[in-house]
């Protein structure tokens, strides 16, 4: 905001802007010159502008990282594959309040099941489809959080986090029930 020279006062952007808009259509134009194409084309140019950098100004304020209510990911979420050494089986449920559960179980030599790991915490879902997840281990009694990345891509919650021997990333992808 300025101050105006006149002594008005402060005076908003967009009221600076219709002051303007005013003034310019009080101006006495020739109608030969006021009917013509390339006036017209001018004008519909700048209209268009400032409709397209008004349409970016919008689109700058939805931003991608604005927190969204948990209910938008609530639900059970069962594994579906996994990418790297990761889980063989497993469930993840989101609640509307932003509680979360991961229950997962890993392959063994010979073909069996790893008892089940249990890691709780709470998440936050943004407009972009991030999931921030917060999760603590051995049923939440670790002091340890762990972070992985995740995304929420329709009905896919996909989990992504280093191998702990140095491998490529794990992936592990969740489809909603």
């Amino acid at each position: 905001m300025r101050t105006l020279r006149n002594g008005t006062g402060l005076r908003s952007a967009l009221g600076d802007y219709r002051h303007r808009a005013e003034v310019w259509h009080s101006r006495k134009v020739p109608a030969s010159i006021e009917n013509s194409p390339e006036i017209r084309m001018r004008y519909s140019r700048q209209l268009s502008l400032r409709c397209a950098l008004v349409l970016i100004v919008l689109a700058a304020c939805g931003r991608s990282d604005s927190v969204l209510s948990p209910h938008f990911a609530q639900g059970t979420y069962t594994l579906e594959s996994v990418h790297g050494r990761g889980a063989a089986s497993g469930i993840m449920v989101l609640s509307p309040t932003g509680d979360v559960a991961r229950r997962v179980r890993y392959a063994q030599a010979g073909g069996t099941q790893s008892q089940e790991y249990v890691d709780v915490g709470t998440f936050r879902l943004t407009a972009g489809g991030v999931v921030e997840l917060q999760l603590r281990e051995d049923g939440g009694r670790s002091s340890n959080v762990w972070q992985p990345r995740a995304t929420l891509t329709g009905s896919v919650l996909a989990l992504q986090y280093p191998d702990p021997a140095d491998g490529p990333d794990i992936v592990e992808s969740y489809r909603r029930q």
